[in-house]
């Protein structure tokens, strides 16, 4: 997403990503998935959460000093969890952005020629539709994932039927996106 907006919103030219953003775009997200990767490690974070082995405490359910692994657990879900949603949260308004700006260049050139008002606003519409599918897929991945986590931190049981929900979407985000890509478009 971020390339696009650089494109399409700020009319970057591909030599300027290049050297000027795509170092980084590389860079922060490694930098934070190794070190919360790493720092798993030595914290003993990594053990069984209900349907996986993820982030959690051992043995379930233990408190403080009753850990003897992944005392630090919660600390490092909603890290996780922070990281997730303010990624989701970016591509949400940078795919509005991109709608705005797609909108803006398309009354711009309505405008300028005087269209009559069936032809104002196709692309934008495409666009919308697209962009809204795209974030609408982030969300139905992971707010499943999100609900059964804080189902488990608040209750501390597992509900079966957001396990299933969660187990059914979250692997299912690459699929949508795929579907998304390749839907026709007339």
């Amino acid at each position: 997403c971020a390339y696009y907006v650089l494109v399409i919103r700020d009319g970057w030219m591909e030599d300027h990503i290049r050297t000027k953003a795509e170092p980084w775009m590389h860079l922060v997200p490694a930098t934070i998935a190794f070190t919360i990767a790493i720092l798993g490690i030595p914290f003993t974070l990594y053990n069984n959460s209900g349907w996986l082995c993820w982030i959690a405490a051992f043995p379930a359910k233990c408190q403080g000093d009753t850990c003897t692994r992944g005392e630090h657990a919660d600390i490092f879900r909603w890290v996780h969890y922070a990281i997730i949603w303010s990624a989701i949260l970016s591509v949400t308004l940078g795919m509005y952005s991109i709608y705005r700006k797609v909108r803006q260049q398309e009354r711009i050139q309505s405008q300028e020629r005087d269209d009559d008002a069936a032809s104002r606003g196709r692309k934008s519409k495409k666009v919308a539709i697209q962009a809204a599918l795209f974030v609408g897929a982030l969300y139905l991945t992971w707010i499943f994932t999100t609900i059964t986590r804080i189902y488990q931190i608040t209750t501390g049981n597992n509900n079966f039927v957001l396990l299933v929900l969660m187990a059914t979407f979250f692997p299912l985000q690459g699929f949508f996106n795929c579907l998304i890509y390749l839907r026709p478009r007339y």
